[in-house]
């Protein structure tokens, strides 16, 4: 995603852990904690650069979830992964971390989830199912309300919200996978 925002007017950078993959005009920087490159650090460096863009390679507690928001309220697009199993679990583990109900809906624009599933046919290998929830009007209100993971679910649903398991019964039905793949590999 990075190299499709990669355009030379744009300061673009990222932190990872590892730097996996090297990108011609984004300063990337890696998590390294034993030379006191924590995320934390790093983001308040990388703030001090006035990114136009910043990947955040994980969420990872409060404080960092705090700065990626202060980064978003101060008009950085700011990327990141938060490890949950499905999108809408992303709203409440930003709560978890502290993070206000009005700065979870004024500043993020939409949570992508996604996984790797099993073909039927193994010799197919695996292909990723994704689910994609974009911050609707209606949703950022229900946010702000804190209302409970269920409602929100609900509402997003009004609102277009295909999850995964939605996506993945198509597959089944489409005889793409199997059965077993709903219970093993989706929550």
């Amino acid at each position: 995603f990075l190299n499709f925002l990669n355009q030379p007017h744009l300061n673009l950078c990222s932190i990872e852990d590892p730097i996996e993959i090297r990108l011609q005009g984004v300063n990337q920087i890696a998590y390294h904690p034993k030379a006191g490159l924590h995320f934390n650090a790093i983001i308040r460096a990388l703030l001090r650069q006035d990114p136009d863009v910043m990947m955040i390679g994980e969420i990872r507690d409060s404080e960092t979830a705090k700065l990626a928001i202060s980064a978003a309220q101060t008009g950085h697009l700011v990327l990141s992964t938060i490890h949950t199993h499905q999108a809408l679990s992303c709203i409440e583990r930003l709560r978890y971390f502290g993070i206000e109900p009005h700065a979870i809906a004024q500043n993020i624009l939409l949570i992508s989830s996604q996984r790797l599933i099993r073909y039927r046919d193994s010799s197919m290998g695996r292909f990723a199912i994704h689910e994609v929830l974009p911050f609707t009007p209606k949703l950022m209100t229900a946010i702000e309300k804190c209302v409970s993971s269920t409602d929100l679910g609900i509402i997003a649903g009004e609102e277009g919200f295909r999850s995964m398991r939605q996506a993945a019964d198509a597959l089944l039905n489409q005889g793409l996978i199997d059965q077993s793949v709903l219970i093993d590999e989706l929550p």
